[in-house]
């Protein structure tokens, strides 16, 4: 086919969809549901950081790495190390407060850098896997696991 000195034509409807990929990558998909009205309206945004009914809690040397039922009565736990790495610890929660009791605590050989908490052998347990460095310079991550045990929590 020669396309030479020719001018084609698109369907509306291409011509629609064309405009409307054009609209959601220059507004974004959700662009208008981020937003809502108040009563006299004006325009207030959703999230806009204000929760009600938050409850402030006190962690005293512990940085949650992760949260799940470690001990399964159905209530999130907390999973966290201390400020230098090498300990960590599970505070069990009891439902009136999430750091209400310390649970099991291990001190580790190296500096903690994350968790992940997943029933990895499939027990129906919470299982942990650390990634830890046995030093700060060493370039390599090392990894383990902490298998769940519901008779010990």
């Amino acid at each position: 086919m020669n396309y030479d000195n020719k001018f084609r034509f698109l369907h509306r409807s291409i011509i629609l969809c064309y405009l409307l990929i054009i609209n959601f990558i220059i507004n974004g998909i959700n662009a208008d549901t981020k937003k809502s009205l108040n009563d006299i309206g004006n325009e207030k945004h959703v999230f806009d950081g204000q929760f009600s009914n938050k409850k402030n809690f006190v962690i005293d040397d512990c940085i949650p790495l992760a949260f799940g039922d470690f001990n399964a009565d159905k209530i999130i736990d907390i999973f966290c190390r201390n400020t230098q790495g090498n300990s960590i610890r599970v505070m069990l929660n009891d439902d009136r407060s999430p750091t209400s009791k310390v649970q099991y605590i291990v001190n580790i050989t190296g500096i903690i850098y994350d968790a992940l908490a997943a029933d990895y052998d499939g027990d129906s347990k919470l299982d942990l896997f650390i990634l830890y460095k046995t030093t700060s310079d060493q370039t390599m991550y090392n990894g383990g696991f902490l298998w769940g045990d519901r008779i010990k929590l």
